[in-house]
């Protein structure tokens, strides 16, 4: 019983360390020697660990009601920490895949100034729209629907009642009067 205290208040600290920092991160020389991202998975290992030394310290000390709120305690806090680590790291992931297309985007939409309006005709087919620039050029619309499906359900009375999942990527390039395209503008990946 007495090594089942110590090794819970060993993870007890192990959290008041880690939670003071809010990540595990070890630097030497501002060289971060563990990321973001592992630190997290130790955090969640960390937690599934304290949750089953709770689980364990409440299970064997059943007639202790002492023993078992405090391996319930322990065990609840184990949980919480990997749940809530674990949802940072999905948003982390999330976020640096945004950040990654985000660039593909804007590095191919940049690789269209100072081309030809034909080529990219020729890469890209029609636009949807050809409208003035205000400045003697035209704006060429590659706007697309990004259809996801369709949320919703049917009431017991067969009636449909939802809504279509989906947005509009834009994709504007400015030609100047030359059929040179000199800007572009996006939005939606």
């Amino acid at each position: 019983m007495k090594k089942i205290i110590a090794a819970t208040l060993v993870m007890c600290l192990l959290f008041a360390i880690i939670a003071s920092g809010n990540q595990l991160n070890l630097s030497l020389e501002n060289k971060s020697m563990i990321s973001s991202e592992d630190g997290r998975i130790i955090m969640i290992v960390i937690g599934v660990v304290a949750t089953l030394i709770g689980a364990y310290t409440a299970a064997t000390n059943a007639d202790n009601p002492t023993s078992v709120a405090f391996g319930s305690a322990v065990g609840a806090i184990g949980l919480g920490v990997s749940f809530y680590n674990w949802s940072k790291l999905v948003q982390e992931k999330r976020a640096e895949r945004i950040v990654f297309w985000s660039n593909k985007a804007q590095e191919v939409m940049e690789s269209w100034v100072g081309q030809h309006e034909s080529d990219l005709i020729a890469s890209w087919g029609p636009p949807n729209k050809i409208m003035p620039d205000g400045k003697g050029g035209t704006v060429l619309d590659y706007s697309h629907y990004r259809d996801f499906g369709y949320r919703g359900y049917i009431d017991r009375f067969g009636n449909l009642y939802g809504y279509p999942l989906g947005y509009t990527a834009d994709r504007y390039f400015y030609v100047d009067s030359n059929g040179i395209i000199y800007n572009f503008k996006w939005k939606g990946l």
